[in-house]
């Protein structure tokens, strides 16, 4: 019996050459697409139909991705664009992140309205989806929102107000309060609890949290600090505004490119990290933060390709030795070149940090051979190296200067000849490189079923820049400019409200002009960026030219553009001349008064030129993803791959263990062939890891055991003791923080020694009937933690057991402190969840008076206590599961029958797969045509012709059973299926394992 295993690994191709793939998303249910501002938003929204729910989703997503500390600034400027921002950088602070805020409500668009609060200590962003009738605040550094008494999410006023209600009544305190709606209505996912009314004085007393920012009982984030922001004068911008939009975060795989993406860092400090502006590693601060991780380039083109372009981001003047004599470095000039140059691109899809050239080759005594690097897309280029003459093979280092904060790079080999020009050229050009990545953006999975998204976009490349426009840059937009005349870079680049690029005299138009060359034709553009305009002098123009001399105006920028000073304006290519490798791009302004604060102009420019691959062909991706799975008998190393062979396709990647796993890294590149799809120990764990999320409503006023007495089996630790035993009732719930008796927390926890049972009875004070209990503890060392189990009874009835693993099944809209994924805490039983709330939740109302809770610490470690609820109502409703909405996987039809013209021709299926004996190769045709398929090995050698006739529009099917044209069976290898019409071709890698 033969047993043959085929794996169709389709690609779309004109031509036998390798093919690439262009502008890749590549996200999971758990993780909002972060390439563009849009996709952005299509998933970060897309299980949220409710305009307030896809705000809060917004929030979310934005507090969840990032730690409040010092930010990272690029050659002097701040990193204002979301999506540049979100997918690189870890760590900003309030500032930038109500501007982001503002920039994607800016992208939504319709009746969605942003503006800007500087409060007199912090800053935060309002938001409105009825075209500015309401307004609703949203923080997303100190992690906070709350409600007015109607039910809305609040606004600054409402917040600020002096008011009172029937929960701060209850609560204790004496009236009205200045910052009431704050104090009392912040969510309940991200408070501790309201504050203790006996210290309303007291901003930083320590009962009541914003529960969920970045280190709440260490830096004070007090629900008092909080609402003292918004109790006193504040400035609502609305002249001007914080947006910046456009940045793309470009993902290309070519052949001989390979990028994988760790979620723990590689290395620290400039060589693994943009620094901050305290000159810092993101990672270091109050804790290891573990905010970023390393992603890892390996550019590596084949120098014994007969046919090298697919390799190269650029060749002129070269040819290869197999075509010129067959002996000597592989790439040399060609005959009666001057100069010959063999250019690489990264295009990094994240801020790069340093890395590595491999140069090999040789060089007579009469050549030159230079290595040079770009990263202003070849506007400028600075020398590397230059080897001396004979051989030469070495790395070079790119240091932090030469790209660090750049997003793509150009790396080029100049070879000049003289007369014996075979004795120069090239054997090898390599490049590695490291970037820094978000690591809380990065595409992870959950436990429990994942789907996975792969989509490939345009097949292009892209030359984006981004210059730095203020006077004291280092990379001075002058460096980059094909000309410039008649402007002023001011020094100010933050200021919203001011223009940094501008006229120098009033009246008078300056002018600033890219020149951007292409390798291969322009296929279109786009460049703007953010203006000014305060006055009816002040105009920007956007002009383009295809020869440098002829420009036309496309777009102009003046004080009738926006409501607004300041704007956001793009001009876009309407057509481009057959041909056309260079384009001019011109920003003209005029303003009415000298260049100074004053004056209109530039903001921010962002220019992007497109142009052609090339090799547009699709070529199958092999996408690995690697974790570790926590589960009772230990952790397990974990692995999947999967052979991408469509432009988009979606797929499901089961994930074990009793919490969600430590992720690893995600490897892309061009399959080939020696892949094995599917999990790396050819286990699938199935979809039952998961649990059904839910969110818990309350209202603290339904909390039975508020204030009233207990009893304790044994007596709390003296290091924090229980004090006037009334701390486990107080409704002072603990927030994560690694203190034990400092006198921060001593009301807020109460510590019981070793790991001897503790039971606690509450005393209800009547037969009352109660629907859940909560019991919030907290794990702030090695010596205390979490139970282990906590069996709750009323009146000797036992009503159910909470077992320490919930703290890794939270509700649905929890929210983690910022750093809860330390590393600090991994030797902890709860890891960074050092205080968390645990539920009972009944499935029948219960009656009793007195309510006991029985602890059974873990083993050899203590328990620390801090509050004990039972409710007389909740609300429990459901939580989506995965908050990325990417719907159902497809799944393959057995027999697709022949009535499907509607079908794309290069839609090609394989069934069965794997297979025993054969498999059949379906096609689709939209028009009758002349078709051959044919199946080829590596060498582009015809092995067998299955196909080779007219055929009618709609599918097709041809069967191929592992053997060649002459009945004989082929041998275990790489094979490529070819369907051709018309000239037309579609290629599909076969693996063929016997």
């Amino acid at each position: 019996m033969r047993s043959i295993m085929i794996i169709l690994l389709f690609a779309l191709a004109a031509s036998g050459a390798a093919g690439a793939v262009y502008n890749v998303h590549l996200h999971t249910d758990s993780t909002p697409d972060y390439v563009d501002v849009q996709s952005f938003l299509d998933t970060a929204h897309s299980t949220w139909t409710d305009p307030e729910d896809q705000a809060i989703a917004l929030w979310r997503w934005m507090t969840r991705t990032h730690l409040q500390t010092h930010t990272t600034r690029e050659d002097g400027r701040g990193l204002w664009d979301p999506i540049q921002f979100y997918a690189s950088y870890p760590n900003s602070f309030c500032g930038y992140m109500a501007g982001f805020l503002t920039s994607f409500a800016d992208a939504k668009g319709g009746a969605w309205r942003h503006r800007y609060l500087e409060l007199g200590d912090h800053t935060v962003a309002e938001l409105s989806w009825d075209g500015g009738q309401t307004w609703h605040m949203f923080d997303t550094s100190m992690v906070a929102f709350a409600r007015n008494h109607a039910g809305e999410i609040a606004d600054h006023t409402d917040l600020g107000a002096t008011q009172s209600c029937a929960l701060s009544d209850w609560w204790g305190a004496p009236g009205a309060e200045e910052g009431h709606v704050y104090l009392y209505h912040t969510d309940a996912s991200i408070m501790s609890n309201p504050p203790d009314p006996a210290h309303s004085g007291e901003l930083t007393h320590s009962s009541g949290y914003r529960k969920a920012s970045d280190n709440p009982v260490l830096f004070e984030r007090t629900l008092r600090n909080g609402a003292d922001s918004y109790t006193s004068s504040n400035d609502v911008q609305t002249g001007y505004t914080h947006v910046r939009r456009g940045w793309v975060n470009r993902l290309h795989l070519k052949p001989g490119h390979e990028y994988a993406r760790y979620w723990a860092p590689q290395g620290s400090g400039p060589d693994y990290a943009r620094m901050t502006t305290h000159d810092t590693d993101p990672n270091e601060g109050a804790y290891e933060a573990n905010i970023r991780g390393n992603g890892y380039w390996s550019v590596r083109p084949d120098f014994s390709a007969a046919d090298p372009a697919p390799w190269f981001h650029d060749l002129q003047g070269v040819v290869h030795r197999d075509a010129d004599g067959g002996a000597g470095p592989a790439l040399r000039p060609a005959a009666g070149a001057a100069s010959a140059a063999i250019t690489l691109k990264l295009a990094a899809a994240n801020v790069l940090t340093s890395g590595t050239v491999h140069l090999a080759g040789t060089r007579g005594a009469g050549d030159a051979v230079v290595l040079e690097l770009s990263r202003d897309g070849g506007c400028t280029w600075q020398t590397v190296a230059s080897p001396a003459a004979g051989a030469f093979d070495a790395w070079h280092v790119l240091t932090p200067a030469l790209i660090g904060g750049a997003h793509e790079i150009l790396v080029r080999a100049t070879l000049t000849p003289d007369a014996t020009r075979t004795d120069v050229g090239l054997d090898d050009l390599q490049i590695t490189a490291f970037t820094q990545l978000n690591r809380m953006t990065l595409p992870r999975f959950q436990r429990g079923p994942n789907t996975v998204r792969f989509a490939a976009g345009p097949a292009h490349e892209t030359i984006t820049l981004k210059p730095s426009l203020h006077a004291g840059a280092a990379l001075s937009y002058t460096q980059s400019t094909d000309s410039w005349s008649g402007v002023t870079a001011r020094d100010e680049v933050d200021n919203f409200y001011k223009a940094t690029l501008v006229p120098t005299t009033a009246g008078q138009d300056g002018q600033v002009t890219w020149r951007i060359d292409t390798p291969t034709d322009i296929t279109g553009f786009e460049f703007g960026g953010s203006f000014i305009a305060k006055s009816t002098l002040d105009r920007v123009a956007l002009e383009a030219s295809w020869n440098g001399s002829d420009f036309t105006e496309l777009e102009v920028f003046d004080s009738g553009t926006a409501s607004t000073w300041d704007a956001r304006l793009f001009a876009v290519s309407a057509s481009v001349p057959a041909g056309a490798r260079s384009v001019w791009l011109r920003y003209r302004m005029r303003s009415g008064v000298d260049g100074g604060w004053q004056s209109g102009g530039i903001q921010d420019a962002l220019l992007k030129v497109h142009h052609q691959a090339q090799d547009a062909a699709f070529a199958p991706v092999a996408v690995t993803w690697n974790w570790i799975e926590h589960r009772t008998e230990g952790d397990v190393p974990r692995s999947h791959t999967r052979i991408v062979n469509n432009a988009e396709e979606r797929w499901n990647v089961n994930v074990g263990g009793f919490r969600d796993p430590t992720m690893v890294s995600v490897i892309t590149r061009l399959a080939d062939g020696t892949e094995i799809e599917g999990y790396g120990d050819g286990q699938d764990v199935g979809p039952g890891a998961g649990y059904d999320k839910q969110v818990i409503g309350f209202d603290w006023m339904d909390d039975l055991s508020h204030g009233r007495p207990y009893t304790v089996s044994r007596p709390a630790s003296a290091t924090n003791p229980d004090t006037d035993g009334a701390e486990l009732t107080d409704g002072t719930l603990i927030a994560p923080t690694r203190w034990t008796g400092a006198t921060l927390v001593q009301n807020q926890t109460a510590l019981w020694d070793g790991d001897a049972p503790l039971a606690v009875t509450v005393d209800l004070g009547a037969v009352r009937t109660f629907r859940a209990v909560r019991v919030t503890t907290h794990q702030p060392s090695t010596d205390y933690a979490h139970a282990g189990t906590i069996t709750v009874s009323g009146d000797g009835s036992t009503l159910g057991t909470i077992q320490h693993d919930q703290v890794w099944s939270p509700p649905g809209d929890h929210m983690d402190w910022s750093y809860e994924r330390s590393t600090e805490f991994a030797d902890l039983p709860a890891g960074g969840r050092l205080a968390h709330s645990f539920w009972l939740l009944l499935d029948a109302p219960a009656t009793a008076r007195n309510v006991r809770l029985d602890f059974l610490p873990l083993s050899g470690r203590g328990l620390s206590v801090s509050e004990i609820q039972v409710f007389s109502d909740v609300t429990v409703t459901d939580w989506p599961d995965r908050e990325i909405d990417l719907g159902d996987i497809p799944t393959a039809t057995e027999d697709p029958g022949d009535a499907a013209p509607e079908v794309s021709f290069f839609r090609l299926d394989v069934h069965p797969n794997p297979m025993r004996a054969s498999t059949v190769i379906s096609y689709a045709l939209p028009t009758p045509a002349r078709m051959q398929v044919r199946v080829v090995d590596l060498r582009g050698r015809v092995v067998r012709v299955l196909e080779d006739a007219w055929k009618s529009s709609g599918t097709h099917r041809a069967t191929w059973d592992g053997r060649g044209d002459d009945g004989r069976d082929l041998p275990s290898g790489r094979y490529l299926a070819v369907v051709e019409a018309d000239g037309i071709k579609a290629v599909g890698a076969l693996s063929l394992v016997r």
